[in-house]
């Protein structure tokens, strides 16, 4: 497909149904490749979020990406290190954090103090 100097709506959903394809006939799709096939950088896909059925397409690449890699991983059909650093790309965290509320009034860190007898 050709890419246009400007991206129009109409473009952008024949380009939707494309994402679809490539989901579909994909075990595990990626948004680089899919991105490659097409013919565009994957910046294109961050950067069109303006049409419906281009953000469904996109949403539907990622979710099927990040179900297969859980999947994957727990099953141990999967690679658990490769599927870790791409689910970490997606937004996922080994790390848990705790916020504790802050002094007196809420102002600066909490100071603990433990004592070992």
């Amino acid at each position: 497909m050709a890419r246009p100097k400007k991206y129009t709506k109409k473009y952008l959903k024949e380009v939707a149904i494309l994402i679809n394809e490539y989901v579909d006939k994909s075990a595990i799709p990626i948004l680089a490749e899919c991105a490659v096939e097409l013919g565009h950088h994957r910046q294109f896909f961050y950067e069109h979020d303006d049409c419906p059925e281009f953000l469904d397409a996109k949403e539907k690449l990622l979710g099927k990406k990040e179900f297969r890699l859980e999947v994957g991983a727990l099953s141990g059909n999967l690679n658990a290190s490769m599927a870790i650093f791409s689910l970490k790309q997606m937004g996922w965290s080994d790390k848990h954090e705790h916020l504790l509320p802050g002094g007196k009034n809420g102002g600066g860190p909490s100071k603990i103090t433990i004592e070992w007898e």
